[in-house]
């Protein structure tokens, strides 16, 4: 969602220029006032990712540097999982050692020393085979930088001009999101079941 400062800013410069009497319909000064206020967000999220205690937003920001394509994406049920790959706050070693619920950021599985979002979601051996369908898609194994088109979907100017090839990208589009919300639920969650067994053996 837009922040509600600059949705506030927004609806004030509609209702003055709406006031102000200009010759233009409603929608189409909604429409221009809605890019100015994406705009300036873009600006904030741009800055926010570059602040010294950035380390969640710089993870974000590089899943989902473009907010305008974001928010024009089709509708996507954002998952417990889902939303904890994209945000990097959840079972992942790194972030809850940063709070003291962790004694080190190894990771478990490989002991890798920084147990990441991004180690755990695309680069931990351990969960290859939850990974092979979005590889065999994708012909390669899947990355940070996939995951914006995956969710967010092609631009409309990038699509085809043939009906039947448009629709075959659109497909494929569903597919590929699908698979990368199974891949994060199914990691996810895994790894927040070995968790929970290894603090009930403790």
């Amino acid at each position: 969602m837009i922040p509600a400062d600059l949705l506030a800013h927004e609806r004030t410069r509609v209702r003055t220029r709406r006031e102000d009497g200009e010759p233009l319909t409603p929608a189409t000064i909604k429409r221009e006032e809605r890019t100015i206020s994406i705009r300036a967000w873009q600006a904030r999220w741009d800055r926010a990712a570059t602040t010294p205690d950035a380390v969640g937003r710089k993870w974000t920001h590089r899943l989902i540097p473009n907010l305008a394509r974001w928010l024009a994406k089709p509708t996507l049920v954002l998952t417990y999982h889902l939303t904890q790959a994209l945000s990097g706050h959840g079972c992942f070693r790194s972030y809850l050692a940063k709070r003291d619920r962790a004694e080190d950021s190894y990771c478990g599985y490989c002991m890798d020393p920084d147990d990441t979002a991004e180690h755990t979601v695309f680069a931990c051996p351990r969960w290859l085979d939850d990974r092979a369908r979005l590889t065999d898609i994708l012909r390669r194994p899947p990355n940070a930088g996939d995951v914006e088109d995956i969710l967010c979907g092609p631009c409309p100017a990038d699509l085809p001009d043939d009906t039947e090839s448009r629709r075959r990208v659109l497909a494929q589009f569903v597919i590929n999101r699908r698979e990368l919300t199974a891949m994060c639920e199914s990691i996810l969650s895994t790894k927040e079941a070995d968790e929970r067994e290894e603090q009930a053996h403790r």
